[in-house]
């Protein structure tokens, strides 16, 4: 019986990739990206030099806007994290354990 290279590669190629078990739910966190900040533009005129800060109105603890996307933020940081939550603790732990 005679086999082409070819064919041998492609059914290596199938076989492995092909019993490769499904791969693990991704998390929404992960697909959808971390959440960006919106870009406004503020000057800002000191010393006689103008500069231009898009981050500005972060600053504004008290904008509804501002809240919303620290809180998106922290979600996105937590869902990205959830896999080190037993490191966290025991690292907690230790660090408390050697306070005096």
């Amino acid at each position: 019986m005679r086999f082409s290279l070819t064919g041998v590669l492609i059914g290596i190629y199938l076989f492995i990739f092909g019993c490769q078990p499904p791969a693990p739910e991704v998390e929404e966190a992960e697909v959808l990206g971390p959440p960006m900040a919106k870009i406004k533009p503020h000057e800002l005129k000191k010393h006689g030099h103008i500069r231009t800060d898009d981050y500005y109105w972060l600053k504004e603890r008290d904008n509804a806007e501002v809240i919303d996307y620290l809180k998106a933020e922290n979600d996105y940081t937590q869902a990205v994290m959830v896999h080190t939550e037993d490191r966290q603790k025991a690292l907690f732990e230790e660090i408390k354990g050697r306070i005096k």
